[in-house]
């Protein structure tokens, strides 16, 4: 007779889940490297056209007078969107094959044709600055950042396959080595194709051993601690948001940056030893024999009182007696991931789920990925910048922490998206309520950030500090919404297909990854009414779609279909009993 599983030892948050949360968090602190390292090896100082290469070529040991005069001579003068003029960025004049007797002998025809070679205003060694990718060459940034997040995406996808099948330790740990790896790889790039493909492969590792770590701690602990375990997994992203700008002051070569955040995954070679596999998911694909020596190592760790085998196996039995009905819930746990997944398919009600949770990933991404990567288009320093909107993100965490459990994860997402939609709406309005703007600024961050140090560069000259204070507070909430949504999706669905279904949202939703980068480079997202009234629709729309899934606070978390499906939401449940209410009237 097949024993029950059981998991009382998890039913505490004692001394083992207590380090696990230690080691998540140290672990985690890398993944914010990989997801804003576009931040410094994209950087782009100013620049403009430089002397064509054969005149440099022809004339050599040139003093600082006839330099200038060649760059007055080859690169025209222009008005930028400031109405300042300065040198060309793209375009040189025209070479005249006459040559005029001189100094040096040069002339131009007053024609222009794209220049080849450009100078730049900072020492900082970019991969822009190193291969050129601006003006004709330009679209390979934003390209680049979209291969990234495909690489997620593809990760996402095949990476919660894999977990449901070998395991989180497994993905956990292997994935963490193919991040750090082919990071190192990223910095040895010598042309733009060789670069576009480890960009990719970076990618598919840089979300998995996260989700992996994430599901990994929600598995471990009771109802009641997910929130406060999961703050830790966050908490290490964020910390290392605020450590990124360090490394990146540090390592102003593109190629040392890479190496330096790489070179750090030695530190974590000990985690093969220190991290157990989640004893849930060794119930639900049916090895019990390992997930009762995890579950003995948990309790004793943690000091429990453990019952002899004999006592156990009696209780067992008479609970088996006593719940036939749970005996059918745990042979259908041992199913496999593929035909659980292929009844879980035969389930309307888990359809629409995931249809929900997939919209809401790609809402968050979008936006947090517009603002968390657009940084640098904020005036002052640069690397404060990024630290400060790392702090942002260690505030999003305790905003999480703090509010998930007593709002709800449900209710606290609907009332962040709805503030994302209010705030996205209101944003390109902002630059005509300075006195508003500066009374807002002071109540919500006059404490913590200096007003000059936060005048948005744009290319609106309506867009006044307000703008970047509605942007910061945009990107708290996505920060925060991000937590809400990583620890929801897993609480919705069964053990044997809790990483498949959050890798799957997780791909979807890093289709706004993808896109991010393409509206940053059309220009300014904050400046566009009919954009930000768009967006600002489906969020609604997802807030709304929101009401129809269930609350999870406290609940046990789903271990077989059965349980996933009968969690009900109130309002779906309503709506279904007007129909039967409504179907039989008409009967009537």
């Amino acid at each position: 007779m097949k024993r029950l599983r059981k998991f009382e030892e998890l039913n505490v948050f004692g001394s083992y889940q207590k380090r696990l949360a230690v080691l998540l968090m140290l672990a985690t602190i890398p993944n914010a490297f990989s997801t804003f390292q576009f931040l410094y090896i994209h950087y782009r100082p100013d620049f403009y056209c430089d002397i064509p290469q054969e005149i440099l070529n022809k004339y050599t040991n040139l003093n600082e007078t006839q330099e200038e005069y060649l760059l007055n001579l080859t690169v025209p003068w222009i008005n930028n969107d400031q109405y300042e003029l300065v040198r060309s960025k793209c375009w040189n004049y025209k070479l005249s094959e006459n040559t005029t007797e001189g100094d040096i002998g040069i002339q131009v025809e007053n024609q222009t044709v794209p220049c080849r070679h450009w100078r730049y205003s900072e020492d900082a060694v970019s991969v822009l600055t190193e291969f050129n990718f601006v003006c004709e060459d330009a679209w390979v940034k934003p390209f680049a950042v979209s291969l990234f997040m495909a690489g997620k995406l593809f990760g996402g996808i095949t990476g919660g396959a894999i977990s449901d099948r070998f395991g989180r330790r497994t993905v956990f740990l292997w994935f963490t080595v193919w991040q750090y790896f082919f990071t190192f790889l990223l910095s040895m790039s010598t042309n733009t194709t060789m670069y576009a493909i480890l960009m990719f492969l970076c990618g598919c590792g840089a979300l998995v051993n996260y989700m992996a770590a994430a599901l990994l701690s929600s598995e471990v602990v009771p109802s009641g601690n997910r929130v406060l375990m999961f703050s830790f997994v966050q908490g290490g992203f964020s910390l290392g948001y605020t450590i990124l700008p360090l490394i990146g002051y540090l390592f102003q070569n593109w190629r040392w940056f890479l190496r330096a955040t790489s070179l750090l995954g030695l530190l974590y070679m000990p985690y093969f030893w220190l991290i157990d596999e989640s004893p849930r998911w060794l119930a639900a694909v049916g090895r019990d024999k390992e997930a009762d020596e995890i579950l003995l190592k948990i309790a004793k760790h943690n000091n429990l009182r453990i019952e002899s085998d004999h006592k156990e196996s009696e209780a067992n039995i008479c609970n088996e007696e006593k719940n036939s009905d749970i005996n059918t819930e745990t042979v259908d746990e041992k199913l496999g991931v593929l035909k659980t997944l292929k009844q879980a398919a035969r389930r309307p009600v888990l359809i629409r789920r995931m249809l929900i949770v997939c919209l809401a990933w790609f809402c968050i991404n979008l936006l947090y990925y517009v603002i968390g990567l657009n940084s640098n288009s904020l005036s002052g320093n640069r690397f404060i910048n990024v630290f400060l909107l790392g702090l942002l993100d260690i505030a999003a965490t305790v905003w999480f922490y703090l509010t998930a459990d007593k709002l709800g994860r449900r209710t606290s997402y609907i009332v962040m998206v709805t503030m994302m939609a209010v705030f996205t709406v209101l944003t390109p309005f902002a630059g005509k309520c300075k006195l508003a703007c500066y009374l807002y600024y002071l109540a919500v961050y006059g404490a913590i950030f200096p007003a000059q140090g936060f005048q948005h560069n744009s290319r609106s000259t309506g867009h006044t500090t307000l703008t970047t204070v509605l942007v910061c507070t945009s990107k708290l909430i996505a920060s925060a919404e991000f937590s809400i949504i990583y620890l929801y999706t897993g609480e919705l669905f069964p053990t044997a297909l809790r990483h498949s279904i959050t890798g799957i949202s997780n791909a979807v939703g890093r289709i706004g990854g993808i896109t991010a980068p393409y509206v940053l480079y059309a220009g300014d997202p904050t400046s566009s009414i009919t954009t930000s009234i768009i967006i600002a629709s489906v969020l609604l729309a997802s807030a709304f779609l929101f009401f129809f899934l269930p609350k999870t606070v406290n609940q046990t978390l789903p271990q077989s279909i059965e349980d996933a499906v009968n969690m009900k939401s109130e309002f779906a449940s309503c709506l279904s009993s007007d129909r039967k209410n409504s179907s039989s009237e008409d009967n009537i």
